[in-house]
């Protein structure tokens, strides 16, 4: 009879880290980030979870990424062990492996079933400095942009721009002071952060006009379906939907079963474009035949 630690020892393992990324890397991508976490986790090791398939990729999960020249106080991330794991182990492991300007703040291990983290995010908290003159409208800018009912933006997905309400996505805009020693003016900023509504710090910037200075983002929290005090940063009944902040006038999207066989119809048409067009010395070539 197999013994009953060593059956559960080979039990996968789930873990959530939650860790900080500060200036040395604010400028990498999400990708780069990637595969930063991916590298530290095949140094330390451990028996690290695999999916399945031609290109092997570990099992790890971010919350949200954070943008290019964006930090991060307390980011999420999940990952898997093939085998279970102390995990006072396994965070000292890591912790040796990592490159300057990532440091973990905590690990704990949750149950491998757990939902995502992606469908649990709520929203998130920002602090941005704007190194602009003391004479740049900073206060009153904040107090337009809050007075104003609909902010419309555009964005561009899978090559088709569309019109959104940024407004509903804001929930907290605050002028926190200038600092005469950056100079820079100090704002802290709520968005929500739902799929299909979500709020970019970036594009608040901009409609506050002060998107031609310089910008320090850092994202110092986020915050989950499951914690207690969501709720209150984020009432039930101010969250927006997807529905809540597109453009009423916009026509409606046809159905998915369209959109692919118009991009189908597009890609032939490409195609055949291509074929129909001839280089100098094919068209040489059929002179003479």
């Amino acid at each position: 009879m197999p013994d009953q630690e060593t059956g559960s020892q080979h039990e996968p393992q789930r873990l959530r880290v939650v860790y900080s990324r500060g200036e040395v890397l604010r400028f990498i991508s999400h990708k780069d980030e990637f595969r930063m976490w991916e590298r530290a986790l095949r140094r330390t090791m451990l028996p690290v979870a695999y999916k399945q398939g031609f290109n092997p990729q570990p099992h790890i999960q971010f919350a949200a990424p954070l943008a290019v020249g964006c930090c991060g106080r307390a980011e999420h991330m999940d990952f898997r062990l093939s085998e279970r794991m102390p995990v006072v182990q396994v965070e000292s492991c890591l912790k040796a492996k990592l490159p300057p300007g990532v440091s973990i703040r905590s690990m704990q291990e949750i149950p491998v079933k757990s939902q995502p983290l992606q469908g649990l995010l709520t929203g998130a908290d920002y602090r941005i400095r704007v190194v602009a003159p003391e004479t740049a409208t900073g206060p009153q800018a904040v107090q337009e942009f809050l007075a104003r009912g609909t902010v419309w933006r555009e964005r561009e997905r899978k090559g088709h721009p569309y019109r959104y309400n940024l407004r509903p996505l804001v929930h907290h805009l605050a002028w926190t002071g200038f600092d005469a020693t950056g100079p820079c003016h100090n704002l802290l900023l709520r968005v929500q952060m739902v799929e299909g509504a979500t709020g970019r710090p970036d594009e608040v910037v901009d409609e506050l006009g002060l998107s031609e200075h310089a910008l320090a983002l850092e994202r110092t929290r986020l915050y989950f379906a499951n914690e207690p005090d969501t709720d209150i940063a984020f009432p039930p009944d101010t969250l927006a939907s997807q529905a809540d902040v597109r453009d009423p006038h916009a026509p409606p999207r046809p159905p998915r079963r369209q959109r692919r066989r118009g991009r189908r119809r597009k890609q032939e048409g490409n195609v055949q474009a291509q074929q129909k067009v001839q280089s100098f010395s094919d068209k040489a070539a059929d002179e003479f035949r």
